[in-house]
């Protein structure tokens, strides 16, 4: 499943190079062009990871980030054209994940980000439990009343999604933000699909169905 990506950034060219580069390492991108922007997609949406521009118009970078910190710990890379110790003293201490000075070498940025994301996904590798399910997110195994049980990979990922997201109401879309491998025409479906042969091979009381709203485990 593709991890997706926020880009903040106001200058065209550095912009589309990030938005090229990182689209062809595999990630899915959003892309904002100024602080106003990029807040309502911090506000609005989810994101693996965000790449954050410190100077931009509208909200400047420090001021999305203070917002970000407030929505939650989602990894943030700040982007500065300012080399001074005390800027990137400053973005860390807000509570930016790392710090990259411009200009820099995309191949660079794209190990940060890889380092970055993996450093954030490498607190998930305890089990997760719910009744007599359990994931094991290290191994990506299913076990219930501790046999294992097979899932495809598109069914794991909505279920480890609805398990790291326990007592919270997930939408379609975000879980098929979390699959990547679905037509977008035909993904509301195909989340249903995945849903129910979970159900089935787990139980029907796992996962409960919220009208209009989505799916949530307990």
């Amino acid at each position: 499943m593709a991890v997706k990506l926020l880009i903040v950034e106001d200058h065209p060219d550095v912009r589309r190079g990030l938005e090229k580069g990182l689209r062809l390492a595999g990630y899915a991108i959003d892309v904002a062009v100024d602080g106003t922007e990029g807040e309502y997609y911090i506000r609005n949406f989810e994101y693996g990871g965000i790449i954050l521009d410190i100077m931009l118009p509208g909200k400047n970078g420090m001021e999305l980030l203070e917002i970000v910190r407030e929505l939650g710990d989602t990894p943030v890379l700040m982007l500065s054209a300012k080399d001074g110790v005390e800027d990137r003293v400053a973005g860390l201490e807000q509570g930016a994940d790392d710090y990259l000075v411009k200009p820099f070498s995309y191949d660079e940025l794209k190990a940060r980000v890889k380092a970055l994301l993996r450093r954030s996904m490498g607190a998930v590798t305890k089990d997760l439990v719910c009744g007599a399910v359990r994931v094991d997110s290290k191994k990506k195994e299913v076990y219930l009343e501790d046999v294992r049980v097979e899932l495809t990979s598109g069914e794991y990922s909505v279920l480890e999604t609805l398990m790291l997201k326990k007592d919270e109401v997930v939408s379609r879309s975000y879980l098929y933000e979390q699959i990547g491998e679905i037509s977008e025409d035909g993904f509301s479906n195909a989340i249903d699909v995945m849903i129910c042969k979970i159900r089935r091979k787990l139980g029907k009381s796992l996962i409960e169905t919220r009208r209009g709203q989505g799916y949530i485990i307990h």
